[in-house]
C-alpha cells in the first residue's frame, strides 16, 4: 500500500490510499505515460517504449516492419529502445507478451520533438483561462503536427511507476481538445511548430501543480545535494509527476519550467529563500537530466512575473536573481516576463508572449534560428548630475540587445 495525496485546490491535500503500481497481474501493459497519438523523440534519439508485466515473460514490440524482443525484469519492468527514426508518421506500434493473448496497439504515433512542461500555477493555467483563448483554440485546428498530454495533479510520498491520474491522454490538437492544456506550454509549442513550418511533429507533456515549491519537484538525491530543505513534502511531486517519465526514461528534446512564486513566500532555508533556491534549482535540473539519461538535456525556464503584492518586494527580486544560478550549467535558456505581470494578480492572463519568448530561446539554441532570444543583461552603469538632473546610463551586454535597441540606454531622472 502506498500513500498518495490529492490536492483539492492549491496545496490543500487530502489523504487516500492506492495499491502500489508495481503489483502487476498477468499480461503485458504499456506505461500510461505513453499511448496512441503520442509523439516519440525523433532521431538521433532512440526512443524507449516500456511497461510492466510478470517477471520472466517475454515481450515483442513490432514497429515499422521489425520485431524487437525483451524480457520482463524482476522489477516487473520491460523496456525496448526503438531505432532512431526521422520526423514523420503516423506509425502503429504493437506490444505482445508471452503470458497472454492480449496485444496492445499504439496507433497514430508520430516521431518529432517532445517537450516536458512543468512548474506551478502559471504553467498549469489552461488555455480556457487566458487572454485570446477562443482564437487560439480555433487556430489549433490547423496545427496538424501537434499532440499533447496532461498529467493529473497528484502527490506521493514514494516514487510511483506510473502516473496516478491522467487529465488528458495523448491527444490530437483541435479546438475541442486543447482548452484544458497549459497555456504557456501550448503557446511555446505552437510558435515552435509554426517556426519549423510544421515539418516536425511537436509533442507537449504538461505536468504541473499550482502552489508548489522547487523542493517538492526535487528528488531525494537533489535535496541531498543542497541539504537545506526540511519540507515534509520534499520530493512528493518528483515522485508522482516526474518519476514515471524517468522509468523509461522518456526521450525528449527539452524541458520548459515556470515556477518560483511559492519559494518567494515559503519557509526560509539556508539563511534566505534566494540562497536556498540558488542551490536547489540547479541541483534539481542536474538531477532531472541524470534521471532522464541526458547530462546536457535542454532546459529553459521563465523568471517570476511582476506583481504588486510580493511582500516584502525584495524577496521576489532576490529570487529572480537566484533564478539565474542555472546559467552556469550547459544548454540552459531562460526568459524574463517581469514586464508581462499583472499589478493585482500573480497569475497574469497574458500567456501568449510568455510562451513565445520561451519558444524563441529554443529556436535559437536548438534549431539554429537567428532570432533575438536573450533578455537584456546588465553590464554596467554610470551616473552624471547636472544641476537637479541626474542622467543614468545603463550598458547592456551586446549579445542581449537587438538592432532596434541601443546597447547604451540613457534615461533622465528628476
Amino acid at each position: 500500500i502506498n500513500a498518495e495525496y490529492m490536492g483539492a485546490g492549491e496545496m490543500q491535500p487530502s489523504l487516500y490510499l492506492v495499491l502500489s503500481l508495481c503489483v502487476v497481474a498477468s499480461g503485458i501493459r504499456v506505461s500510461n505515460v505513453l499511448g496512441s497519438n503520442m509523439v516519440l523523440q525523433r532521431a538521433p534519439s532512440a526512443a524507449p517504449i516500456w511497461g510492466f508485466g510478470s517477471p520472466g515473460a517475454s515481450v515483442s514490440v513490432t514497429f515499422n516492419g521489425r520485431v524487437y524482443t525483451t524480457v520482463v525484469g524482476a522489477d516487473y519492468l520491460w523496456r525496448v529502445s526503438l531505432p532512431p527514426t526521422p520526423a514523420g508518421g503516423p506509425y502503429n506500434i504493437t506490444v505482445a507478451g508471452s503470458d497472454s493473448a492480449d496485444v496492445v496497439t499504439l496507433a497514430g504515433v508520430l516521431f518529432g520533438d517532445v517537450y516536458f512542461c512543468s512548474g506551478q500555477s502559471n504553467m498549469y493555467l489552461s488555455l480556457d483561462s487566458v487572454s485570446n483563448s477562443a482564437a487560439t483554440k480555433a487556430q489549433s485546428n490547423n496545427l496538424t503536427m501537434m499532440r499533447f498530454f496532461v498529467a493529473g495533479k497528484r502527490m506521493s510520498s514514494y516514487p510511483v511507476e506510473e502516473l496516478i491520474e491522467i487529465t488528458k491522454p495523448w491527444t490530437v490538437a483541435t479546438s475541442a481538445t486543447v482548452g484544458g492544456m497549459s497555456a504557456v506550454c501550448w503557446f511555446f509549442g505552437r510558435d515552435l511548430s509554426l517556426a519549423l513550418n510544421q515539418t516536425v511533429p511537436i509533442g507537449l507533456i504538461a505536468s504541473s501543480y499550482g502552489g508548489t515549491s522547487v523542493q517538492q519537484w526535487s528528488s531525494p538525491d537533489a535535496i541531498a545535494a543542497c541539504n537545506f530543505s526540511t519540507d515534509p513534502q520534499n520530493s512528493y511531486l518528483y515522485n508522482a509527476m516526474f518519476y514515471p517519465y524517468a522509468r523509461g526514461p522518456m526521450a525528449m528534446k527539452g524541458i520548459v519550467w515556470y515556477q518560483g512564486e511559492q519559494n518567494v513566500i515559503g519557509p526560509i532555508y539556508a539563511g534566505a529563500r534566494a540562497n536556498f533556491y540558488s542551490c536547489q534549482f540547479p541541483a534539481m535540473i542536474t538531477d532531472w537530466r541524470t534521471k532522464l539519461g541526458v547530462s546536457d538535456l535542454f532546459f529553459t525556464y521563465v523568471q517570476l512575473p511582476g506583481w504588486a503584492d510580493w511582500y516584502p518586494s525584495y524577496n521576489a527580486a532576490d529570487l529572480r536573481q537566484a533564478q539565474l544560478s542555472p546559467l552556469s550549467l550547459p544548454n540552459i535558456g531562460f526568459t524574463t516576463v517581469v514586464d508581462l505581470g499583472n499589478y493585482s494578480d500573480v497569475h497574469p492572463l497574458l500567456k501568449e508572449p510568455v510562451g513565445g519568448r520561451i519558444a524563441k530561446v529554443a529556436m535559437a539554441k536548438l534549431y539554429g534560428m537567428d532570432v533575438l532570444h536573450r533578455p537584456g543583461f546588465y553590464a554596467s552603469s554610470s551616473a552624471t548630475q547636472t544641476g537637479r538632473s541626474i542622467t543614468v546610463t545603463v550598458t547592456l551586454q551586446p549579445d542581449s540587445v537587438g538592432t532596434s535597441l541601443n546597447a547604451i540606454v540613457p534615461c533622465t531622472l528628476r
